[in-house]
This record gives C-alpha cells, sequence and structure tokens, in this order.
C-alpha cells in the first residue's frame, strides 16, 4: 500500500454552517477563519500512519477532518471570500469517543459522526507502569481489510 494514500475512515455531517477558526499554520499569529457549510465531510488517515501490531491494524495519532469553506478573515494569504480547507487534525481516542457518541453539539450546529463498516471501536485494557493503576481506553480500528475505503 502506498504510505501517502488517504484510507476513508469515517464522515461527520453538520446540520448547519458554522464558521471554523484554523490556527494550524506555522506561526503562532497565524489563522484563517472559514464559513463551512452544512454537509458531509470525510474522516481520514493516510495508510502510513496507521499502526499494524499483534495482526491488528488501528489508526496512529495523526487522523483528520477535511472540512472546507469560505474564508471570512485570515492573514495566511488567502483573501475574504476564497475558498480554503481545513484539515483539522484528530487523536486516534478522540475520534473512537466522537463515534461511540454519534453526536456532539457547537454552538447551534449538530455535528454527526458515521464511521464505516470496516471500521470498529475496540476498548484497551492495561496497568500502567507509571502508577500501577489499571487504565482503559478505546481506540479505532480496521475489522476488514479486505473492503478498506480509500479517498
Amino acid at each position: 500500500m502506498e504510505k501517502g494514500k488517504k484510507v476513508l475512515i469515517g464522515t461527520v455531517t453538520l446540520d448547519h454552517d458554522i464558521e471554523m477558526d484554523n490556527r494550524a499554520f506555522t506561526y503562532a499569529a497565524s489563522f484563517e477563519v472559514l464559513k463551512v457549510e452544512k454537509g458531509e465531510y470525510p474522516i481520514y488517515a493516510y495508510v502510513g500512519d496507521l499502526n499494524r501490531h499483534s495482526g491488528t491494524t488501528e489508526l496512529g495519532w495523526r487522523n483528520y477532518i477535511g472540512f472546507e469553506g469560505t474564508v471570512v478573515a485570515g492573514n495566511v494569504g488567502n483573501e475574504v471570500g476564497a475558498h480554503s480547507h481545513y484539515h483539522m487534525h484528530v487523536y486516534n481516542y478522540e475520534l473512537a469517543r466522537h463515534f461511540l457518541e454519534m453526536r456532539e453539539s457547537k454552538g447551534l450546529c449538530q455535528f454527526t459522526y458515521n464511521l464505516r463498516p470496516e471500521w470498529g471501536i475496540a476498548i484497551y485494557d492495561f496497568v500502567s507502569k507509571f502508577d500501577n493503576r489499571r487504565i482503559f481506553t478505546k481506540g479505532v480500528v480496521l475489522k476488514d481489510e479486505e473492503n478498506i475505503t480509500y479517498m
């Protein structure tokens, strides 16, 4: 598999337009505010970022939600009214929580998360080497490698 290829994990659907503040730029003062229209957006990872161990494939620490919209403010080069993208970084355990809870509200906008059928949620149980406490965490794992969907 090509490491730079994108794997579709699921989607998020927005029921209203929303403004999103993108600060994922090189300089701390750089920003872009996008008006993201209601609709469906992909949740994805790169093949090279998937973790494979003990016969299991799971998401790594770099996963993204691919929003796009219209610039309403910013200082990174795109002018107001221009089309732009915001690929929001999301950790594996955060995605697992989103998919389990299915819905999240941000202001008046409802986000609905849908996990593709070839993916599932795993719960991990281990004892911390730091303080010997029992820890539970969750993650998104690939159930069916034969039917993996690429973008």
